[in-house]
């Protein structure tokens, strides 16, 4: 049996004495904890005083739950007040729908909280409950969200504190039926309304000043209230009606009798409501009235006023030196018919006779300074070009003290040139990479992916190489989970090398998965992984994939590429046996201490009698040990020498704001060497030189520049700076971390390289102006006016209304 909904929403009538509950809750998704709040206030009425205002934090809480929870503990404040009779009030449609008994519940957390619901409501005599939109309930819910951040159960005992609970209480607005007299009050308004909006044969359409004039009142109503105020209260059985609003209009309308002046000529139908139109507007009044403003705001300034006060011909009230200052600017400044002030400019382009002509430039206040900036660069007139052009065209048609400044101020802060323009112009400071010390005592590693799936269903590549002998050692893979990475570890390197110290990778999810953490301690090794987006970092193992994936590009045969795990094996054999650069000797030399004998002098040489004698092998084996310890030795200086010279070379092309964040001496002097202590992560706590200047302090807002865009989107459209972040600390002269939000949605190490880094041009605004003597700040005339809608002037409903 569907029961009456005036009886389970019935509103209170004016009279009522009694209380009245309202309850909110708020709570976090899982992913962000989990926990929530509530909160419930007992009003005594008909003074809406607080009986008695409480929340509680909840651990483990969802949003229906904590709303349960707030109203079921209201309902036991009001029973251990005497309450009988109470009205309840809340935001939370499913709570109150379930309580009477309009929807079914069938989740058993909500069922457990409903039934202790119907047990507290019956001992009650009777209960009466209220849908209201959230606005009406704020008292409640700011109670419930001042929870949820402090994370503590209150109980509101300081009378300021229950002050701001009644202000922000708006209850009473719709929980009482409404009586007679306002109905009638209602109906006489609209009648009057349309009176006013009858229409006449005349020259002129009535605007905004008529209708100001006529009703002397004006409603100012903005788009949020005229939404809320079609419907304040919503029940759960009350039908749906589309054509309200119409009907009542219609009912109106039927009960307006006609008394049109017979002296008035005639004209349409008084009922009927004109739609204003663009011909209803007069352009040399809009423009009069533009003109009466910027004139005005040109009065409030004090330079200005004592300026145009000179060229009317009333220095006589100012005194001498605002007069003396005043004189000195009058050949430069006009004032024309209208009291506007203009500047007389150079035009940049020359008359007929080869000689400069003036222009006039409108003198702009400061209040519309930020408005002509908007115009000139941020509209599609503006394309948000750089400063010079920005400059240039705000310096055609206008003029104020500091234009430069200004449009270099406005152009620099812009976010949508900041996030969408530029390369990353930052390079950062280089210490240099690490120094190895012995061979394989740090292993690089690097992924080659995707590659064409092979007859042995290989699809990635996986090399390894020692950094201190560049010797290089590869796997063809199928799978590359985090397991069979670490077994393909340790058939390369651990089975013929033993295991490193220091295990050099980026941060792959493959390498910085638990198994091959776990696989690495097991070893005993460090794993180290380099900063995100900056491969510079593992410069020798990226410059190693590259010469593989080219030799193999060269040798690949097959039209499908389904070939190259058989000849990457050899290829990189001989890359193992090619000359270093760098080390001024062969990889396979520096592991082995002998050169491996290629096909051609295998063939070419013989070997002669009694070769193979014991001594003659003790001594070669004495004499090759001896002769890769020189090698190694050189290399080792070689590299150092090389590392040194690299980084010198790339610190020495940094801008001068860069290299003032360096402290001296620089640290390539002293290579990093493998076995000094560091972090986990491979960045060295600490901070430079106090007398250094640092490119970023904690606290700055910075933009992030990403290369990677999100799938399905153009990287030549896409915008590839983010944030901004704030920047939480500097870890050394190159790196900073920055402070993710919880909700920010990215994903990625916050330690990050200062070469993709932007700084956030911020400038503090204060008064830089000064007013006339009869004019502050707080008095200066506002523009916002012309920030209204296009269709704000048109009336809705009632004459007289105009949205803002």
């Amino acid at each position: 049996m569907r029961m009456d909904p005036q009886l389970l929403y019935a509103r209170l009538p004016q009279a009522y004495v009694g209380y009245v509950i309202s309850f909110g809750g708020s709570a976090k998704t899982e992913k962000h904890g989990g926990y929530g709040s509530c909160a419930w206030i007992l009003w005594r009425l008909p003074e809406w005083t607080v009986v008695i205002a409480a929340s509680a934090y909840l651990e483990t809480t969802a949003v229906n739950m904590a709303e349960y929870t707030g109203m079921n503990n209201g309902v036991a404040a009001a029973l251990a007040h005497g309450a009988e009779n109470p009205g309840i009030v809340g935001d939370s449609r499913l709570a109150i729908q379930q309580s009477v008994g309009v929807i079914a519940c069938r989740k058993e957390s909500l069922m457990a909280q409903l039934n202790r619901h119907k047990d507290l409501t019956a001992k009650l005599r009777s209960v009466k409950y209220l849908h209201a939109i959230r606005e009406f309930n704020a008292a409640a819910d700011s109670l419930a969200g001042e929870t949820l951040e402090s994370k503590v159960s209150t109980v509101v005992e300081s009378e300021d504190r229950n002050h701001e609970l009644r202000v922000l209480n708006r209850i009473q607005e719709v929980i009482y039926k409404p009586s007679a007299e306002t109905s009638e009050e209602v109906v006489t308004r609209s009648i009057n309304s349309i009176r006013i909006l009858e229409t006449r044969d005349k020259s002129r359409c009535k605007i905004f000043f008529d209708f100001a004039r006529e009703t002397g009142q004006v409603s100012a109503v903005t788009r949020h209230q005229a939404m809320a105020r079609q419907k304040h209260v919503r029940f759960a059985t009350e039908p749906v009606i589309a054509n309200q609003d119409t009907e009542v209009q219609d009912r109106t309308d039927n009960q307006v009798e006609e008394t049109p002046d017979p002296q008035d000529p005639p004209g349409p139908d008084a009922t009927s409501i004109h739609e204003p139109s663009a011909d209803d507007i007069d352009p040399l009044a809009v423009q009069g009235e533009r003109c009466g403003r910027i004139s005005k705001a040109q009065d409030e300034e004090l330079r200005w006023s004592n300026l145009k006060a000179v060229l009317k011909g009333e220095e006589a009230q100012l005194g001498y030196r605002a007069a003396r200052e005043a004189w000195k600017m009058t050949d430069k400044f006009v004032l024309s018919k209208d009291g506007l002030l203009y500047f007389l400019g150079a035009n940049r382009r020359w008359g007929r006779e080869r000689t400069e002509e003036t222009t006039l430039r409108l003198v702009v206040p400061t209040t519309m300074v930020q408005r002509i900036l908007q115009n000139c660069h941020d509209s599609l007139e503006g394309r948000h070009q750089g400063i010079v052009r920005t400059y240039h065209r705000v310096k055609a048609d206008y003029y104020w003290i500091g234009l430069f400044a200004d449009v270099e101020k406005h152009v620099r802060s812009c976010p949508d040139c900041s996030c969408s323009k530029s390369r990353p112009h930052l390079r950062g400071y280089s210490p240099g990479n690490i120094l190895a010390e012995r061979p394989f005592q740090m292993v690089s590693m690097d992924f080659v992916i995707p590659l064409p799936k092979t007859r042995r269903r290989n699809t990635a590549l996986l090399l390894s190489q020692c950094v201190f002998t560049g010797f290089v050692m590869g796997k063809a893979m199928a799978d590359t989970s985090a397991l069979r990475v670490a077994q393909a570890f340790e058939e390369c390197v651990y089975r013929r090398f033993g295991a490193p110290s220091l295990i050099r990778h980026d941060r792959d999810p493959r390498f910085m998965s638990e198994v091959f953490q776990a696989f690495a301690e097991m070893m005993q090794s460090r794993s180290r992984a380099t900063l995100s987006y900056r491969p510079q970092t593992n410069g020798q193992q990226e410059r190693s994939v590259k010469t593989v994936i080219q030799s193999v590009r060269v040798y690949a045969e097959d039209p499908l590429q389904q070939d190259w795990d058989e000849i990457v094996e050899k290829l990189i054999f001989a890359i193992n046996n090619s000359h270093d650069s760098t080390r001024k000797d062969t990889p396979f030399y520096l592991v082995h201490g002998w050169d491996a004998r290629s096909t051609l002098p295998a063939m070419s040489s013989s070997l002669k009698q009694g070769f193979g004698r014991q001594s003659d092998a003790l001594a070669w084996g004495r004499e090759a040990n001896r002769q890769q310890k020189i090698a190694l030795g050189m290399a080792k200086e070689y590299q150092a020498t090389e590392q040194a010279r690299r980084a010198q070379k790339h610190n020495e092309s940094l801008s001068q704001a860069e290299r003032t964040t360096v402290a001296e001496p620089k640290r390539t002097a002293n290579p990093v060497t493998v076995d000094e202590p560091e972090e986990p992560d491979g960045i060295e706590e600490g901070s430079p030189d106090e007398d250094t200047q640092s490119l970023f302090r904690p606290g700055d807002r910075a933009w992030l520049y990403m290369k990677r865009v999100k799938r399905g989107r153009t990287k030549k459209l896409a915008h590839r700076w983010h944030g901004p972040f704030r920047i939480k600390k500097k870890v050394d002269e190159y790196a900073f971390e920055l402070d993710l939000p919880d909700r920010s949605g990215y994903r990625f190490y916050p330690v990050v390289h200062a070469s993709r880094l932007k700084a956030v041009s911020e400038f503090g605004e204060r008064p830089r102006t000064r007013l006339a003597p009869d004019v502050t700040e707080e008095t200066r005339h506002d523009f916002d006016e012309e920030l209204l809608p296009e269709d704000s002037w048109q009336p809705d409903r009632l004459a007289g209304e105009y949205e803002v």
